[in-house]
């Protein structure tokens, strides 16, 4: 019940004004890791008292900065492909294998994210390759 009031806050939080929001959030918050505290809890229950306990502050930081995401969904969408694509191929045994997996699949992830083409930087990879120029980078270009 007291995450739910935790979320309708959030959702709530350019609704009202920011002191009200501040003192009902930290009330939540606290009743929340003071039912962790609680002894003789269920398995999952005690997993979950256990993780508030220990992160309580860094699991509830959503909350008062605006800039971090409450779930980790872009993430999430971001390891998607690779891991769609290590299923389908099974992966690789070999160390070589695993770090070449882990650089071709930095490349479209990278450039969707920045913009740019895919084809395009690996054109230009395996052109500099060729003709022996500086390699592109995948950082951000100002």
């Amino acid at each position: 019940m007291q995450f739910r009031k935790l979320f309708h806050f959030r959702r709530q939080r350019e609704k009202i004004p920011k002191e009200r929001f501040q003192r009902c959030v930290l009330g939540i918050k606290r009743r929340i890791l003071a039912l962790a505290q609680q002894e003789d809890l269920p398995r999952k229950s005690a997993t979950l008292a256990k993780r508030l306990r220990k992160h309580g502050d860094a699991i509830f930081r959503f909350l008062f900065d605006p800039a971090i995401p409450p779930t980790n969904n872009a993430s999430e969408q971001t390891l998607r492909q690779s891991i769609i694509d290590r299923k389908i191929t099974q992966g690789s045994r070999s160390l070589l294998g695993r770090q070449w997996n882990a650089r071709i699949w930095t490349v479209p992830a990278t450039c969707r994210k920045q913009g740019r083409s895919a084809w395009q930087f690996l054109h230009a990879v395996l052109s500099a390759k060729y003709f022996q120029t500086p390699m592109p980078s995948l950082l951000p270009q100002a």
